[in-house]
């Protein structure tokens, strides 16, 4: 297992993707989420990590810089994808009722099976790098403090397009590039110019702040600072075209200030490495872990309630209310599922590089 020497990163993208699970489980556990809602920020921290991990040395080689995420991203976004829509139609060939969808497309919305809908973020993500890579390349002289600024602005003319709803399949990847590109970039320039001075400053100052400031911006709002359904940028809940981007920023310095303050105690604590390490396939599978459960769920003796058409329309999205804590059942077993699955994928990859390496080939 590769261990990562960034602790407080490690914590926070396998905090982000425990939100991701706990939010599509129906919020269980819900840390801190009556105030800073996870969809207001937790897609927005992802990006922003990644673009913490940028370097100026990609674009020395960019076609390789690009290549690199073409095959870490994309040729796997569409290899497990395809898994699943054999899983889909293997299915429905065993029962006719079930109407899973699956289709091909990382071009509008990114998603592509009822399984993998929350893994629209890895084509966005992709496109924001490539995005932000040409960019880059373009304008070779380039000030991380403006170039934020004006995607700032943009990302606010992104949000008041989609509120007009001029987000359709031919637009919808455009908007969503251009709102999460500030975010890549607040990561940028986090690292080169803020991380400093927010190692110094005061952890306890700055999430009253963030927490004071969210409470005063969900009394303004009425409680409208979620951004749902962003696969589909049809989710910003307010014409105050800034908040989107204030409050992701409140969510992302509030958790910062927490990562910091739990490395030192959790940084070297091995399962919080692996899920760290693992995020793309939980992102990947947890709702088919949700899935399995469900209909491990509608066999047991008591599963009267149980909505078969809901479930046989809906797969994993469909919560078996059987009884009272079931979503948190939801959220352990899918983490269970996905990291037996990723140790077993780890083992299966070990061994094959075990044998090649054993090979007499090599040995010569």
């Amino acid at each position: 297992m590769k261990e990562k020497s960034n602790k407080q990163f490690m914590l926070l993208s396998a905090l982000g993707i425990f939100f991701v699970v706990d939010m599509h489980a129906g919020s269980p556990f819900g840390i801190f989420n009556s105030i800073f809602n996870y969809e207001s920020f937790f897609m927005q921290m992802f990006v922003f990590i990644s673009g913490y991990f940028f370097r100026e040395k990609n674009l020395q080689t960019p076609l390789k810089y690009i290549w690199k995420n073409t095959v870490k991203l994309i040729i796997p976004f569409f290899l497990i994808n395809a898994v699943y829509v054999c899983l889909i139609m293997l299915s429905k060939l065993y029962n006719p009722q079930i109407t899973w969808d699956y289709r091909f497309s990382i071009l509008n919305e990114g998603r592509d099976t009822v399984f993998t809908l929350p893994a629209w973020f890895v084509p966005m993500l992709y496109f924001v790098i490539v995005t932000y890579t040409l960019l880059r390349l373009i304008f070779r002289k380039w000030n991380s403090i403006i170039a934020f600024a004006v995607m700032a602005v943009m990302g606010m003319v992104s949000v008041y397009f989609s509120r007009s709803n001029y987000n359709d399949q031919y637009t919808v990847l455009i908007l969503k590039i251009v709102f999460f590109i500030q975010f890549y970039e607040l990561g940028v320039l986090y690292r080169s110019k803020l991380e400093n001075y927010f190692k110094k400053a005061s952890k306890l100052k700055m999430m009253l702040f963030c927490t004071v400031a969210n409470i005063v911006m969900i009394a303004v709002t009425g409680n409208k600072i979620p951004c749902h359904y962003l696969y589909k940028m049809k989710g910003f809940m307010t014409d105050i075209y800034i908040m989107p981007l204030f409050t992701a920023v409140t969510g992302i310095c509030f958790w910062l200030c927490i990562t910091e303050w739990l490395a030192p105690a959790l940084g070297n604590v091995g399962i919080i490495n692996y899920i760290s390490n693992h995020t793309f396939a939980i992102m990947f599978h947890h709702i088919g872990f949700f899935t399995v459960l469900a209909y491990i769920l509608s066999k047991i003796p008591f599963a009267k309630a149980f909505d078969y058409k809901q479930f046989y329309a809906n797969a994993g999205w469909y919560k078996y209310p059987a009884f009272e804590g079931v979503k948190f059942l939801y959220v352990i077993f899918a983490f269970a599922g996905c990291l037996l699955l990723c140790f077993i994928w780890d083992k299966i990859k070990k061994g094959v590089q075990r044998k090649k390496w054993d090979s007499p080939e090599n040995k010569q």
